[in-house]
């Protein structure tokens, strides 16, 4: 949700049961007329942040084996999940590699996240005047399909504060996330009309903030 110059509040929020809680406590408050839904199509000025949002969009993993592969799954005589090799479900995939100038060594096993160019356009379509500001795990193309440093990927399973390879073993009870290609993520934005201020890290964006100051002062 976000406030307006009118005193009203315009809903952004997706999610049906956060809207109606919302709903309920304004009207208990006397202030139900305050919410009022974003009109198709509009646009609004103003700071989009996503915090470790897009290492949580669905992946699609692939290996290089002469030819690319794609990684599916199957029930085993066993019962439990399995991975197969497969033709890839689309071309998408080797053109995304591809246009980043990447080569999987022999072998090699990595994560290509189609879903982000659809999720980065919509944001930007949303946007009259703003920033869109994006805080996760990732890297520049080159560095994360490194063959030697990323040769079975990033793709990481994290259940009661533990961090697991297995992404099978807790189907539904567990966080899967991937590192972030920050390439693929300049590309889209500039697509969608955006341009690139600065890509830069956690270390160095405290240090620009004045971390060190601060840390004096606490001392």
């Amino acid at each position: 949700f976000f406030h307006r110059a009118d005193e009203q509040l315009v809903r952004v929020e997706v999610h049906e049961r956060r809207t109606a809680v919302l709903r309920e406590r304004l009207a208990e408050a006397g202030l139900a007329e305050r919410l009022v839904d974003l009109p198709p199509g509009s646009k609004v000025d103003g700071v989009v942040v996503a915090n470790e949002v897009l290492d949580a969009l669905p992946v699609h993993r692939v290996r290089q084996r002469g030819t690319l592969r794609e990684l599916a799954v199957q029930v085993g005589t066993d019962g439990r999940l399995t991975e197969i090799e497969i033709d890839p479900t689309t071309p998408a995939l080797a053109a995304r590699l591809s246009d980043e100038g990447i080569e999987l060594a022999d072998g090699q096993t990595a994560e290509i996240a189609l879903g982000l160019d659809t999720w980065i356009g919509d944001v930007a379509a949303a946007l009259g005047r703003g920033l869109l500001i994006l805080i996760d795990y990732g890297a520049q193309a080159a560095e994360l399909y490194d063959p030697i440093r990323r040769r079975d990927g990033t793709l990481q399973a994290y259940v009661r504060h533990t961090i697991s390879d297995d992404s099978y073993r807790f189907v539904g009870r567990q966080d899967l996330t991937a590192h972030v290609d920050v390439t693929a993520v300049q590309r889209a934005a500039e697509i969608a009309g955006l341009t690139t201020l600065v890509v830069t890290t956690q270390a160095e964006a405290l240090m620009a903030l004045g971390v060190e100051d601060r840390l004096r002062e606490i001392q």
